[in-house]
């Protein structure tokens, strides 16, 4: 393999089974850096900053996923991934097709209209797209935290019902460092505990 030339800013690289908030099976989850969309009511305004994060090459990202075992897919989500689109497709196109893929960004698919966005957005089985609406916020879509978001399976590669209404699911976890965090769409009940208790939130 020619030597990486491109670095990814990612705040976490974490392995998840959490099928409704990154999809099937167990899968590595790309958090990444950086994010000028800054949708108001954004749970992850943690990573619009691309500082948040830290800089790996993409051949230390992909001994990463090598390392995992019993991987079967690879999920990008921030952050908006398409601000580091360089770097995320040469980290794909290494990885080939022994995973699958799916992209959450806040962009609709029609923005992606190079050549090179054209390449890049290919490179996914599920795409999510659109950014996220506070007043269309809902709790029952697979990958999605607002009604106006759209799920495109480009490829049936991955068998899940993306129409099904299914409660989502909302994590609370406690890190290593003893702080908490939270993952998935949180109901606007569970916005105000994070308020209260100040709990850092993993959309």
């Amino acid at each position: 393999m020619s030597q990486s030339m491109n670095n990814l800013f990612l705040y976490d690289m974490t392995v998840e089974s959490t099928t409704i908030l990154y999809g099937p099976g167990k899968r590595i989850v790309l958090w990444c850096s950086g994010c000028h969309i800054r949708c108001p009511g954004c749970t992850n305004i943690h990573l619009w900053n691309k500082d948040s994060g830290k800089q790996y090459s993409t051949l230390e990202v992909y001994n990463y996923i090598l390392s995992q075992t019993n991987i079967e897919g690879i999920t990008l989500h921030g952050g908006e991934p398409s601000e580091q689109l360089e770097a995320f497709t040469e980290l794909l196109e290494m990885c080939g097709s022994r995973y699958n893929k799916i992209l959450f960004t806040g962009k609709e698919i029609e923005d992606f209209v190079t050549e090179q966005e054209k390449i890049f957005i290919g490179l996914f089985d599920i795409v999510k797209c659109g950014p996220f609406i506070q007043s269309k916020l809902g709790s029952e879509f697979i990958f999605m935290g607002s009604s106006n978001q759209r799920i495109i399976n480009q490829t049936n590669r991955i068998q899940i019902d993306l129409n099904k209404k299914e409660q989502q699911v909302t994590l609370f976890k406690i890190n290593f460092d003893g702080s908490l965090s939270l993952q998935g769409f949180p109901k606007k009940e569970h916005l105000e505990i994070i308020k209260e208790l100040d709990i850092e939130e993993e959309k």
